[in-house]
């Protein structure tokens, strides 16, 4: 078993699965409409991580065939960084990975938008209910966890294999629950923003949710070529935060509706 990934696995998952409990309780909010709207908005956002991984796939295998390859395996990497220590370098896997987010974030974006506008902007009565939205967005994410769970006592996964070659399993788990958690969090701060923005109609929170969606990539294009795993695992999920913290000082700064006085 490895212990930080396991404690961690269950730490976000319970943070998940007590959210909307603590919107009811704390909050006092009983809005599950609002919730049954994030979780049906989370549905269609995992339709495009399912067309994105499909796209992915196929374009690596177009890649292999390209470079001669006829028998291979794709396998799975937690981490931008587990292709940096590919011993060969021509597949340049990494590169294809970026495109997938970047189609992820593509897809997901308008999709975001249609679902606070139409769902949420003209219902809303109170700015609390858009934290039940997010609670339902966020309720899918138990997935990639559970799976986490299951990698960290050893259930599911080739642990044996990576530590053979002196490479902390537990470490690949735990950056890539960092790295899922931190781009839920991302998810969050924009899906505020863009409720502000639609309830304002204040460009600046448009602004603020395309460069906190998109300006990650930058850097992760970087880190990509420059192969450092600092930027591509660590840098990149910590920068997830940002529209959060911006969402967040925006929701606070406006009233019970969600107006934000200029």
């Amino acid at each position: 078993m490895h212990i930080a990934p396991f404690l961690f696995a269950l730490l976000f998952i319970g943070l998940i699965v007590g959210f909307p409990f603590i919107c009811i309780f704390l909050f006092k909010l009983n809005d599950f409409d609002f919730l049954i709207y994030g979780l049906l908005c989370n549905f269609a956002c995992a339709a495009c991580l399912i067309v994105s991984y499909i796209l992915w796939f196929l374009m690596v295998n177009s890649r292999m065939h390209s470079l001669g390859y006829s028998d291979y395996i794709i396998e799975f990497s937690y981490t931008f960084s587990e292709w940096f220590m590919e011993a060969n370098q021509e597949f340049k896997i990494e590169y294809f990975y970026f495109l997938m987010y970047l189609i992820l974030d593509l897809g997901i974006s308008p999709l975001l938008f249609f679902c606070l506008k139409k769902f949420i902007v003209d219902k809303i009565s109170s700015k609390k209910q858009i934290l039940m939205f997010i609670s339902g967005f966020s309720f899918c994410f138990v997935v990639p966890f559970f799976f986490n769970f299951l990698a960290s006592i050893n259930a599911i996964g080739k642990s044996e294999a990576f530590e053979a070659d002196n490479i902390s399993y537990a470490g690949l788990i735990f950056k890539f629950e960092f790295f899922t958690f931190s781009y839920l969090l991302q998810i969050s701060g924009i899906i505020i923003l863009i409720f502000l923005w639609l309830k304002n109609n204040y460009k600046l929170m448009l602004f603020i949710a395309i460069g906190a969606f998109f300006g990650p990539f930058l850097f992760l294009i970087i880190g990509i070529a420059a192969r450092s795993a600092f930027m591509t695992d660590i840098l990149i999920p910590i920068l997830y935060w940002a529209p959060l913290g911006a969402g967040l000082f925006f929701y606070l700064k406006s009233d019970e509706e969600g107006k934000i006085s200029t």
